[in-house]
């Protein structure tokens, strides 16, 4: 992605741009999985050192939130890899850079 945003200009802009918005989703979905598991996995580290019954349930809710919305980056990426692994996709990578 960045070596198309970095050398894109040499390339036409109809090709490019799409690749980049395709590339650019790619990595949102990806970085929201790995975010959402580092964060579940830290809530989760929290309630061992809380002694409130309510807030270690609190923490349960969130650790759940959290591992449903990494369940929905997961199912989101293989849409988003779909569209960026897709045979048109590939075709028209290979006939713009070699």
């Amino acid at each position: 992605r960045y070596l198309l945003e970095l050398f894109g200009g040499v390339f036409p802009a109809e090709v490019t741009k799409p690749m980049v918005r395709t590339l650019k989703a790619l990595q949102d979905t990806l970085g929201r999985f790995q975010d959402r598991e580092v964060q579940a996995d830290l809530v989760r580290s929290l309630a061992g050192e809380i002694s409130d019954t309510r807030a270690v349930m609190a923490i349960g809710v969130l650790a759940e939130h959290l591992t449903h919305e990494q369940e929905a980056a997961r199912a989101e990426f293989a849409e988003r890899f779909a569209a960026f692994a897709a045979k048109p996709q590939r075709r028209l990578v290979a006939e713009t850079f070699g």
